[in-house]
């Protein structure tokens, strides 16, 4: 869900024999399916223009779906996980990794430092669109903690769900089981 220009669904198709990328920015999918041509994995990629909200895909359709760095710029979360759950067969998991809101402490606050000043400067300055790094940084802010990510996917009907904060708690990796 979410898949943008393929990188993971195309990291996916490494490891196991078919995967679907599904985004709802049509732009986004053209130089995905480019992506998987010279990549060439193992397992087979298919692309598709779609809303995380209404999935094109029957009940219990996956073993797992996934979700990189795309749920923060989301609405209504919970029922995005709704969906996402409903297409995982019974067992099986959903994967959230983004990118999280500083915590308070010394450390938050240098990342929160680098976040809303150093990268929209440098990317602004490099890309000469600071505007995007801008945003980057407002939705993060906006975003929410790892615990409250957890409780939003619990909301949505997963037994268990755990997450783990990497990149000293910058980016979390939530995994939920149906």
């Amino acid at each position: 869900v979410a898949t943008g220009t393929g990188d993971l669904a195309i990291a996916l198709a490494r490891q196991t024999r078919y995967v679907v990328g599904v985004d709802v920015c049509e732009p986004m999918l053209e130089p995905a399916a480019k992506k998987v041509a010279l990549a060439r994995p193992k397992g087979q990629v298919r692309f598709m223009l779609a809303d995380a909200l209404a999935l094109p895909f029957q009940d219990d359709s996956f073993d797992c779906v996934t979700v990189a760095f795309g749920v923060r710029i989301m609405t209504d979360l919970v029922a995005v996980f709704q969906e996402m759950r409903r297409v995982v067969r019974p067992g099986g998991r959903v994967v959230c990794l983004e990118i999280m809101r500083p915590r308070r402490s010394f450390l938050g606050i240098c990342y929160e430092f680098y976040l809303t000043r150093v990268i929209p400067m440098m990317g602004g300055w490099v890309s000469r669109d600071p505007d995007a790094y801008r945003y980057l940084a407002t939705s993060v802010m906006g975003f929410s903690s790892p615990e409250e990510l957890r409780d939003l996917m619990q909301a949505a009907g997963f037994s268990s769900v755990t997450y783990h904060t990497l990149n000293f708690a910058t980016i979390a990796l939530h995994v939920g089981v149906r």
